[in-house]
């Protein structure tokens, strides 16, 4: 937190490294039910939910009140993950580039990020800061991917799930999917040439062209689709409630169902009458030894693009006097580091002293106006609000002083 006026940016979540995929769909759950109802202490409110993780990114104007409320209503214990300021952001820049999934380096991940922040930008619960924040990160993420090479190991979660159920029923089955998103679509394409033919269950009117091939029809005719496919897979973010298919509307011809959804929308009880089902506590087993090796330079790049992130979002919401100071010190950093890598190309100085140079002046730069003696009111203002922002609201009585 910049300064004890400015509302902080915070991550209450759980995701397939803390807790199986039932623990995560309750949570997105009482998630869901608390952000609509209006009972969070929230200035903003954005829930990602992915087949990986359930994660509520805020703004409050207390992080410790936030979760105590969290943790008292969800009980979750150690299934929950808490953070907040830089290092949400950080966070959320690892989850866009794939780093903190079941398959690392996908890309389908940062289109589902994407999509969690037009949805909640509509509903006016993500307005300045967690637009600012989820609009610069997946800009940033596409950028880092470019650069740094990153992607999965040739394919997306779809593609090794076609690959597995290909596999599993040879070919000249019919199929049913669930859904018309990324993953809808990778496995499609990969079943295209090895089905006898493919229904695509969505409640949207405009189709991507990856889809073409594929009988397009809606929920109320899902029924008859069941009935003439041998396989079912389900891969949609759409809210059709709890369970879409049940041991009851599951017709016997059905041989494979897997379960892709967020939440669930196959009943695990189907298994205990005779179906194979693959869900994603299966599948996380399944891509568990899938592998991308990240440059090492990497981690480097994701702190110093939170902290531009973090600080450009939040230079906003600070007074003006402030929004001047950080500015400036910004400014004296850059022109320092633009010295020291001069110097250090040259290879004639040790890196820590130059390091230790660049620091030392601007420090020296920023203490100036401090030991300065303030010529008028507004130097007497300008000094009191420097000091504010580099010790906080704690010390403002003996600044009065």
């Amino acid at each position: 937190m910049l300064c004890g006026k400015t509302n902080e940016l915070l991550l209450y979540g759980s995701s397939f490294r803390t807790a199986p995929v039932v623990e995560r769909e309750k949570m997105q759950e009482l998630l869901q039910k608390e952000i609509e109802n209006g009972s969070l202490p929230l200035n903003e409110a954005l829930l990602l939910t992915t087949c990986n993780r359930v994660e509520l990114y805020a703004v409050a104007d207390s992080s410790y009140k936030l979760k105590n409320i969290l943790d008292d209503d969800l009980k979750s214990g150690d299934a929950a993950y808490f953070m907040s300021g830089q290092e949400v952001v950080r966070h959320l820049l690892k989850v866009s580039l794939g780093m903190d999934s079941l398959l690392p380096g996908e890309e389908g991940i940062t289109h589902q990020v994407k999509s969690a922040m037009v949805k909640y930008q509509k509903t006016k619960l993500a307005r300045a800061a967690l637009g600012s924040v989820f609009s610069s990160v997946i800009r940033s993420s596409w950028n880092m991917r470019k650069l740094y090479g990153v992607r999965a190991e040739g394919e997306e979660i779809g593609n090794i799930i076609a690959g597995k159920v290909k596999e599993n029923m040879g070919s000249g089955f019919r199929v049913t999917i669930v859904g018309s998103g990324r993953t809808a679509q990778e496995v499609y394409k990969s079943l295209r040439d090895y089905t006898g033919g493919a229904y695509i269950v969505t409640k949207r009117a405009l189709l991507p062209s990856e889809l073409s091939g594929a009988k397009i029809v809606d929920y109320d005719s899902l029924g008859s689709a069941l009935e003439d496919s041998q396989v079912v897979i389900s891969a949609t973010n759409t809210d059709i409630g709890n369970y879409l298919l049940t041991a009851i509307n599951l017709p016997g011809n059905i041989k494979l169902l897997v379960d892709l959804s967020v939440p669930r929308s196959i009943d695990p009880a189907v298994r205990g009458v005779g179906f194979e089902l693959w869900d994603m506590d299966f599948i996380s087993r399944l891509l568990h030894d899938y592998r991308f090796s990240y440059p090492e330079e990497i981690n480097r790049a994701i702190n110093e693009t939170a902290d531009r992130i973090y600080y450009n979002v939040y230079f906003r919401r600070l007074e003006g006097s402030v929004q001047r100071i950080y500015a400036s010190a910004y400014r004296m950093a850059l022109n320092e580091s633009i010295n020291a890598q001069k110097l250090l190309k040259k290879g004639k100085i040790d890196e820590s002293v130059i390091m230790r140079n660049m620091a030392e002046k601007i420090v020296k730069k920023m203490l100036e106006p401090l030991v300065e003696v303030p010529k008028d009111p507004s130097s007497v203002n300008l000094k009191l609000s420097m000091i504010r922002a580099l010790y906080g609201d704690e010390l403002n009585d003996k600044i009065g002083n």
